[in-house]
């Protein structure tokens, strides 16, 4: 029975007289078919154009038009040619793709602030760091490098292997014998069909430094690694803010890291200051971070400045002014700087390259280690090369000189032959030589006798004979050197480095990317400084801070009242004696760590209102402020009686905008103890009770995104209102917000394990009916002295005998309703 579409088709056939033809071959599925073909040109696409090799760091089309430049003789001390012309020759003998993509990669192998060795000289407006295209390619001019001509001499099918180009006209090179870590030096950048790259430049010297080293241990460690080249180097300068997490970057071969501006505080004439932007990060130009200031500050997410800033920079260098409104936050301005413009990016570590013409995700080991064994094999091939000359020129040589010795049969014998052929006969039957490597005479082959028979007159002369012997023996020399070299490993990898050392000579330069505001020592990769700004005078301070976060830096020395003016609603948080350049570390009650500087505040001689410590969260406050990386480990207890321990190395990547350092949730951060193994910790609440816990027992975790563990069981409206370390022996003195105060023995506080309820350590409604909670706890020596900091700031010291030795304790200090203690120090 024929359906309606039979009859359809069959009518169309009439119509059309089309005939449907039968297929006997594979049927295969148009989604594989699509997916096969879509993989094949993606592998094309990542091979050929996207990835850079992992032995010479060059893309295709960088590696094409070196060396296209190359063999037209385009190098560094000729004259410049049209960029036009090169890309022109590039396209049309190895290159079949768009002219603008080849001039791009030209144009970027050009520019120093995108390079730190450029391989390209050139003439015209190459573009800039502000991101002002280049000129047409009619109007530049370029030619090689120094650095890039020096491999012509290498660039032969001798030394490289080379494959036919697009349409088997010519040979190519598939390497190009690069004399330092270029993949390394000038990193590379590329997105490629689900694959990309992303390796950031480094120090040329340092680079070198660590191939070096791989060349003598191909065993060395990442570690051993890092102490000759600890960081990116990039040509545009920055501070790298987080430099420890490099190292897993480096073994896994991904990661990130931050990289900021490098900026400065400065005083202006006629009073105020201002934040003095001197180095952008890499591809970051002035007018971006311009436009992004005024942006922020419509937007007022930047609230410290008044007025626009100010563009000054020239050929000389970048300088930003960004003036800080009267009355402003220095720290304040720069956080916000960091955090809502390009003065800090985030950059990426993706050493995803071409390894054996296959993309792989490599570690920097590995990646030095190829390269070592690419200028091995370069050496090795450019001497076996030589030595094929050699030996080839010595057997035409040796042969001419053996006729020397017969010259007069080798001319009776040429006269008398009837032709070439016989002549070259009898040659062979009366010469013999002794070739090289060998010691029994055999007679001379075709080409020995050819070579006879070709000799020119003028070499029958006694001078020329001598020459002939010096030229022979000089290269029987060299042969004899080669063939040691090659038999000795060792030898061959001490020429890899005399000529990398060679190269660190002409190229290297200093370092522009800095770790924080110091410097890196290259003998043992040692890092100081803290922070994007420049580095300060040293001198011993003490930090006051009240929980709103205000804060002044006055010179250290004893003082009869703190510095610090604070609101009503405000109180003294803290006195901390430190030097002006010491890195600190200042928490907020929401769990923020933020990195900062007294000194930045400047040093105040009197009284003020200080300045903002840190950029908080809008109804933050200020919680703990101790310094940077002093002890191995951090205690941070909630008002609410959980505590996380962490490794102080999770907060070495804290920076002005602050990290995570302990999710609180809707509890608030009260105190961070910085403690080292085998501490112990006693909390107390504002209702009187106590816990003295082991920290070695809380497991230290790596996240600061992670939340705290219960600490001590609290009753309904209590809170922890202070925490300290303690020893076994000593006092500790519990102060009460009355003013009234007690020193009980450390001893009469049990050891106990964390989650309990604690044991009573004071009443807080004695010695007065009045309710008088505790607000602070120190531990102290027997017979030590006291100081105790209200909250608006006064001092006052009590004598050891002043408070009580036990039981109920006793008025120290009078106070005030707005005046209660605050610190004991």
């Amino acid at each position: 029975m024929s359906t309606e579409k039979d009859s359809i088709d069959e009518e169309a056939g009439e119509d059309t007289g089309l005939n449907s033809l039968s297929w006997s071959g594979e049927h295969i599925d148009a989604s594989d078919a699509l997916r096969e073909r879509g993989a094949a040109y993606g592998m094309y696409v990542n091979t050929m154009r996207a990835l850079p090799d992992i032995r010479d760091g060059l893309k295709s089309v960088q590696r094409r038009i070196i060396y296209s430049m190359s063999m037209n003789n385009q190098v560094f001390n000729r004259s410049t040619t049209k960029c036009a012309r090169i890309v022109g020759d590039t396209m049309g003998r190895y290159h079949p793709h768009g002219d603008s993509s080849i001039y791009d990669a030209l144009v970027r192998l050009g520019q120093p602030f995108t390079v730190n060795v450029p391989l390209i000289t050139p003439q015209g407006n190459f573009g800039s760091v502000d991101g002002d295209p280049a000129a047409a390619m009619r109007y530049t001019e370029a030619k090689l490098s120094p650095a890039s001509s020096a491999w012509k001499a290498d660039t032969r099918p001798e030394v490289l292997p080379y494959r036919p180009n697009f349409d088997e006209s010519v040979e190519e090179p598939i390497v190009l014998p690069v004399s330092f870590p270029l993949l390394l030096v000038n990193g590379s950048q590329g997105i490629g069909w689900s694959l990309a790259c992303d390796v950031p430049p480094h120090n040329l010297g340092e680079a070198i430094e660590a191939a070096l080293l791989v060349a003598d241990n191909p065993d060395a460690t990442l570690q051993q690694i890092l102490k000759k080249m600890p960081v990116p180097d990039y040509p545009s300068g920055g501070v790298i803010a987080n430099p420890d997490v490099l190292h897993d970057a480096y073994q896994s071969g991904r990661g990130s890291f931050i990289l900021q501006g490098r900026y400065a505080l400065e005083n202006m004439s006629g009073g105020g200051q201002a934040v003095i932007i001197t180095q952008l990060p890499y591809q970051v130009g002035p007018s971006q971070v311009f436009q992004e200031i005024i942006d922020a500050a419509k937007a007022e997410k930047i609230t410290e400045i008044t007025e626009k800033p100010i563009n000054l920079t020239s050929k000389k260098g970048t300088r930003l002014v960004v003036k800080l409104k009267r009355g402003g936050s220095p720290q304040a301005l720069t956080a916000q700087l960091l955090k809502y413009t390009s003065l800090q990016t985030t950059q990426k570590v993706n050493f995803t390259v071409l390894r054996d013409g296959t993309p792989a995700t490599v570690g920097l080991p590995e990646l030095l280690t190829a390269f070592v064994e690419f200028r091995i094999s370069v050496v090795t091939k450019r001497l076996e090369h030589e030595r094929d000359v050699l030996l080839k020129e010595l057997k035409r040589l040796t042969a001419l000189r053996a006729a020397l010795d017969l010259i007069e049969q080798v001319i009776k014998i040429i006269r008398s032959a009837e032709d070439d052929d016989q002549a070259r006969s009898k040659l062979k039957a009366i010469i013999k030589v002794v070739p090289y490597g060998q010691k029994a005479k055999q007679a001379i082959d075709d080409e020995q006798a050819e070579n006879i028979l070709s000799m020119q007159l003028r070499r029958l002369s006694k001078l020329n004979r001598f020459a002939l012997d010096e030229e022979i023996q000089g290269k029987t020399d060299r042969c004899l050197e080669i063939d040691r070299i090659l038999s000795d490993p060792q030898a061959i990898i001490g020429m890899v480095k005399d000529e990398l050392r060679e190269t660190k000579k002409a190229f290297a330069v200093d370092r522009q990317t800095q770790l924080s505001s110091g410097s890196i020592d290259s003998s043992d990769g040692s890092i100081e400084g803290d922070g994007g700004g420049e580095a300060l005078p040293d001198q011993e301070i003490t930090l006051w801070a009240a929980a709103s976060g205000a804060a002044i830096a006055a010179p250290a020395g004893s003082a009869k009242s703190s510095p610090l003016k604070v609101a009503a609603d405000d109180s003294v948080l803290l006195r901390l004696a430190t030097t002006s350049n010491k890195p600190l570390w200042a928490f907020s009650s929401a769990g923020q760590c933020y990195r900062v500087r007294a000194g930045e505040l400047g040093i105040e001689g009197k009284k003020g209102r200080g300045s903002q410590l840190a950029a908080f969260a809008k109804d933050d406050k200020l919680a703990a402020v101790i310094e940077a990386d002093a002890e191995p480990f951090l205690a941070l207890i909630t008002a609410g009686g959980e505590i996380k321990r962490i490794g102080s190395d999770v907060m070495s990547s804290a920076h002005a905008g602050g990290i995570a350092a302990v999710n609180v949730g809707e509890d608030q951060l009260m105190a961070v103890i910085a403690h080292p193994e085998g501490s112990q910790l006693l909390v107390h609440s504002a209702q009187g009770k106590a816990l003295r816990v082991d920290l070695d027992a809380i497991r230290p975790v790596k996240s600061g995104a992670a939340g705290p563990v219960k600490l001590m069981k609290l009753a309904d409206g209590d809170h922890i209102v202070s925490a300290c370390l303690i020893a076994d022996a000593g006092d500790l003195i519990v102060m009460h917000e009355s003013g009234s105060a007690k020193r009980v023995p450390v001893s009469e506080y049990p050891l106990k394990g964390r989650g309990g309820g604690g044991v009573a350590s004071a009443h807080p409604a004695k010695p007065s009916r009045a309710a008088a909670g505790l607000v602070t706890v120190a531990a102290v020596s027997e017979d030590e002295e006291a100081q105790v900091v209200t909250s608006q700031g006064r001092i006052v010291k009590v004598a050891p005998a002043a408070a009580a030795r036990a039981g109920v304790s006793k008025p120290c200090l009078e106070c005030r309703p707005d005046d209660t203690p605050a610190i004991i120090s």
